[in-house]
């Protein structure tokens, strides 16, 4: 699926599995969507996986992206999956980066 975000197509897969939660994950810097889509062989939850610009399908932006882009970016494709009860599970054992991207979206979903 492919979501229109700042002039970047972004491309995404939901495997939606009727739940009222969504699984999110969240591949690192030069992976891909795919890099975790087994993950979803292992939950009863519904889950998201994005290709983050630029990586994947996904187009690269004209601009660096910060941190709140990508924020952004994530609660938007939520937001058209009508779906904002999410699980961030951790699969990057709490490096900085990713710490800091869960308490970013945590605050814009009015989660933290």
């Amino acid at each position: 699926m492919v979501f229109r975000f700042r002039e970047v197509d972004i491309f995404y897969d939901f495997d939606d599995k009727q739940t009222k939660v969504v699984d999110v994950f969240l591949h690192g810097w030069g992976c891909n969507a795919n890099t975790l889509s087994f993950c979803k062989n292992y939950t009863s939850n519904s889950t998201l996986f994005v290709d983050f610009p630029p990586f994947g399908k996904s187009e690269e932006p004209n601009i660096i992206w910060t941190l709140e882009d990508y924020v952004e970016c994530l609660y938007r494709i939520l937001q058209k999956k009508q779906t904002l009860h999410t699980k961030v599970p951790n699969c990057f054992r709490q490096q900085p980066q990713t710490r800091s991207f869960r308490e970013t979206f945590e605050k814009r979903c009015c989660l933290g």
